[in-house]
């Protein structure tokens, strides 16, 4: 695979970033970025670069939708939020690995959580967001911390060696954390609730992962 572009990482990682911050908590910094013009014009801007002309319509349509509801929905966003997604619901709609995972698989949650802190710890990167490290917006904002990483490494010329290294944690994280729950969850989210921001919110995630699936299952790794 030929070396990844500038513009092609950073808009990867900007989309991360923007699943991150739908999911969230509603009121915290975070959240409160849809909300700002440089923002949104940053994610439109993304999606027109990455996606065909033929999803732009609809991909720009519901990125409007949720920046117009993340506005007029302010108020009961945070309801919606821990009615949706708090720990003391039904597992099938919280957006953490753990709870995600196989009974058969309950006694590996703590091996599993270890591995997801292992890879924040090799990057210095400590969790200052108030969920769990296997949480939704954790995991999309570590991935998008690694493209821009890698965005960085090939505008400084830095050796390859750096860039191979944010390429194989991007691909093992993805393949044995994230893409490991997420295709699953992503089915059960479709008719779970009544809130239209988060309606559209899985609904743009789902056209998102569907993306990632394709080009990080066709990629191969860079030359040593």
């Amino acid at each position: 695979m030929p070396q990844p572009s500038i513009e092609t990482s950073i808009a990867r990682s900007n989309l991360y970033l923007f699943i991150s911050v739908l999911y969230s908590q509603p009121g915290n910094d975070r959240f409160e970025m849809l909300l700002e013009d440089e923002f949104k014009l940053k994610i439109k801007s993304a999606v027109t670069s990455l996606f065909p002309t033929s999803q732009h319509g609809n991909l720009n349509n519901i990125i409007s939708e949720i920046f117009q509801l993340a506005s007029s929905e302010k108020s009961q966003l945070s309801d919606n939020y821990f009615l949706h997604f708090g720990h003391t619901l039904s597992k099938e709609t919280v957006p953490y690995e753990l709870e995600q995972l196989p009974q058969t698989e309950i006694f590996n949650k703590t091996d599993r959580l270890a591995d997801i802190l292992g890879f924040y710890n090799a990057f210095g990167i400590q969790p200052d967001m108030p969920e769990r490290g296997d949480h939704i917006s954790m995991q999309t904002e570590f991935l998008s911390f690694l493209l821009l990483k890698m965005a960085l490494a090939i505008e400084k010329g830095e050796d390859i060696t750096n860039l191979q290294t944010c390429e194989k944690a991007f691909h093992s994280f993805w393949n044995e954390h994230f893409s490991n729950w997420i295709q699953f969850y992503i089915p059960k989210t479709k008719n779970f609730t009544s809130s239209p921001f988060y309606l559209k919110a899985n609904a743009f995630l789902e056209e998102f992962f569907l993306f990632e699936k394709q080009l990080v299952e066709t990629a191969t790794p860079l030359p040593c």
